[in-house]
């Protein structure tokens, strides 16, 4: 790709990384030239669809936090393409940084990273974007989004009734009935934001859960109640049906987290070998 014969030793590689580091606009320059291959590479696309997600890098350096996982480490948060497979923008974040702070204007860091004719059309998160401000935002600006939904009092009173309201049977993507899923549509405002969404609840047959699980905590992402798991996504693609939401918000895990297996195992994102090459992450 470079058109090189020989390449720079890695001690060489790090030192010219490191100069670059240092420059004050650096981060800016870095932009630009993503804009760049990111324009080669989506070609003709006006729209894309944009998955975040986060991943930990443990690093067993003195400055390190604690994540949500009980390693010391790093959370940094990734915006990718779906339609490209490309990462847009990334936030460095500390291991202790909450997986739902700052992510509208993570969104927007994405959206300003782009092409200048390029937009995100619509989104996919799990459920540290379930944020009145990101569904409000999303509303705004014609995005359609599915976002993985946290559980509250209101979301287990509704699960308590879905077996006597009936529910649709879950479709693979030829159409054809997935044994033991079921779903349900059900209109739900969030927070002080007055404007309804659609959210679709998938319930999974499981053995041995017989009991609704009433000291389920808020925030969880499931449920159990007598023989099943539920689990809700929320979403403003009401033409679609019930299946074909639900198989389109679980393609991130293929346009998203498959990109940070590639990005950790391919090009050794999962090491920080100096406290300098931190620095440099946290500011790009």
């Amino acid at each position: 790709m470079l058109t090189l014969d020989k390449l720079p030793k890695a001690t060489t590689l790090g030192d010219g990384l490191r100069l670059i580091g240092a420059e004050p606009h650096i981060a800016d320059a870095w932009v630009k030239v993503n804009r760049a291959v990111l324009q080669s590479a989506l070609h003709h696309c006006k729209k894309i669809t944009l998955d975040i997600d986060a991943t930990e890098i443990i690093a067993s350096k003195a400055d390190t936090q604690w994540t949500c996982n009980k390693n010391k480490g790093f959370m940094p948060m990734l915006g990718h393409i779906a339609e490209a497979g490309q990462v847009v923008a990334v936030d460095f974040r500390e291991g202790n940084t909450s997986p739902a702070k700052g992510n509208l204007e993570f969104i927007k860091q994405c959206q300003r990273s782009l092409p200048e004719d390029c937009t995100v059309n619509a989104l996919r998160i799990d459920a540290a974007g379930y944020q009145t401000n990101i569904i409000r935002y999303c509303d705004d600006n014609a995005i359609e989004y599915a976002i993985r939904a946290k559980t509250n009092a209101t979301m287990r009173a509704q699960i308590a009734v879905i077996e006597e309201t009936g529910c649709e049977q879950l479709l693979d993507n030829q159409g054809n009935v997935v044994s033991g899923q079921d779903n349900y549509r059900t209109s739900y405002c969030l927070g002080n934001y007055e404007r309804p969404f659609t959210q679709i609840f998938q319930r999974k047959a499981i053995n041995g859960q017989a009991a609704l699980d009433l000291a389920a905590a808020n925030d969880a992402e499931e449920i159990s109640v007598g023989g099943y798991v539920y689990r809700a996504v929320a979403t403003n693609r009401d033409p679609l049906s019930n299946s074909e939401i639900l198989h389109w918000y679980n393609q991130r895990t293929e346009d998203s987290k498959n990109r940070i297996k590639e990005l950790k195992l391919d090009f050794g994102g999962d090491t920080l070998p100096s406290q300098t090459i931190t620095q440099m992450h946290c500011t790009f």
